[in-house]
């Protein structure tokens, strides 16, 4: 039990006051003769001092060993604090509950905050903490008895100038004699991004349906009111038109639904690399469009150099050039205004292999070339398409770690450069 000053005090003066109160009756009682007693007094009060420096000596030693006892326990538990404030995996300071001066920082903060721990003790919470931002949840203040609760969401700014969104967790402690709260950090940057994009997948999916439903209810419409039509008919030859025009709806709505598949493929279809002739994979797509560049006038020339090979998934690398080749028969020029004509070669370079697509069509208006990657985004009035070919191209590109660019167009000349890696490096979406 633990004694203090007090406590010590008052149990010798209980004990002493008893003693000389009872020793003085009793010995009194027992002893008539005043010299004896005289005697017997001075031996008493000789007992009295010894009797009660050995109780003295009692108290302060069990005082001191619980004083000692205390001081280890202290030591021991600053030690285990030490090892979880320091060793945290997480960002962790204390701060004064007062002027927000940070007293204190571990090793992790150090590490994901870029600053020393020098600069750290220098700072206040305001330094590393940017203003309240639209949509930030304020810290609250912690109180004492709780044990890292959350408090708030804010901004953290790294020294290095970069931000990161945090949830911020506080317990409120007494640090050196000083009223303090220790925080822990948990950053979630990541999760808020990944939130983020599931918004957006959703926004992008919700857009998908309703354009799909919208281009594939089209042209069912059409063939609907085609064959109605038919039926009102006696004529042969007009029977065979509607046909003709039910033929030629059905055609392009069934390139929408190839598309529609392609464009599930790319997101969910296994990679296959291996290293495979350029020559062969791009005569491949012209073959494939053989008939559509006769049937519109189109006279496509391949410059070929050295063949070369590249390490790349054939059919990703297929669906980007057949878009290409196709938006560039689809948006040709007006066969009075100049022969239509396309033109593709390549260029390896020390890190990539770029194949050019050129044609002398239509052109890309300036304002619309940030969106022509975009989903369903027609750039063109005269677009008789749906809107997917350089979405499918781009997304293609990026599955095999590629990328799809414009890099020239004008009024009389369109150029799209695919660019694939030489080192193979898939990128899954």
């Amino acid at each position: 039990m633990k004694l203090t000053s007090f406590r010590i005090v008052m149990v010798y003066f209980l004990i002493a006051t008893m003693y000389i109160v009872l020793s003085d009756k009793i010995v009194s009682y027992l002893v008539r003769d005043i010299n004896l007693l005289s005697e017997i007094q001075s031996y008493k009060g000789l007992f009295f001092v010894a009797s009660t420096s050995v109780l003295l000596y009692y108290l302060i030693k069990i005082n001191t060993r619980e004083l000692r006892k205390e001081k280890t326990e202290a030591l021991r538990n600053e030690q285990k604090y030490r090892l979880l404030f320091n060793q945290n995996p997480l960002p962790m300071w204390v701060y004064d509950a007062g002027t927000h001066r940070i007293l204190d920082v571990n090793e992790t903060s150090v590490s994901i905050y870029g600053y020393s721990r020098a600069e750290f003790l220098t700072m206040i919470l305001e330094d590393i903490q940017l203003e309240a931002q639209p949509g930030d949840v304020s810290p609250k203040p912690a109180e004492q008895g709780d044990f890292f609760r959350l408090t708030g969401r804010r901004k953290h700014l790294k020294k290095n100038g970069a931000s990161i969104f945090v949830e911020i967790f506080t317990h409120a402690v007494d640090y050196k004699g000083v009223s303090a709260n220790m925080v822990l950090v948990h950053d979630i940057s990541d999760m808020l991004k990944s939130q983020e994009d599931l918004t957006s997948s959703v926004n992008e999916l919700n857009n998908f349906v309703y354009r799909a439903s919208h281009d594939l209810r089209g042209p069912i419409a059409r063939m609907i009111g085609l064959s109605e039509l038919g039926k009102t008919v006696h004529d042969v030859s007009d029977s065979m038109e509607y046909f003709g025009l039910i033929g030629q709806t059905a055609y392009k709505l069934d390139k929408s639904l190839q598309r529609l598949l392609i464009i599930n493929s790319i997101k969910g279809r296994e990679l296959e690399a291996k290293e495979r002739s350029l020559h062969s994979m791009i005569n491949e797509s012209v073959k494939a469009f053989s008939f559509d560049l006769a049937d519109q006038n189109v006279a496509l020339t391949l410059t070929e150099g050295p063949d070369t090979t590249v390490c790349c998934d054939k059919y990703f690398f297929r669906v980007a050039l057949d878009s290409l080749i196709e938006n560039s028969i689809n948006f040709r020029a007006p066969a009075r205004v100049r022969k239509a004509t396309i033109v593709i070669d390549y260029v390896r370079t020390e890190t990539h292999l770029q194949v050019r697509v050129t044609d002398n069509g239509i052109g890309v208006k300036k304002e619309v070339k940030d969106h022509i990657f975009t989903l369903f985004y027609r750039g063109a009035e005269e677009s008789k398409g749906s809107g997917l070919g350089l979405y499918l191209a781009s997304s293609a590109l990026a599955r095999v770690g590629g990328s799809l660019a414009l890099q020239s167009s004008d009024e009389e000349s369109t150029t799209f450069i695919i660019s694939i890696p030489l080192a193979w490096s898939p990128q899954l979406l």
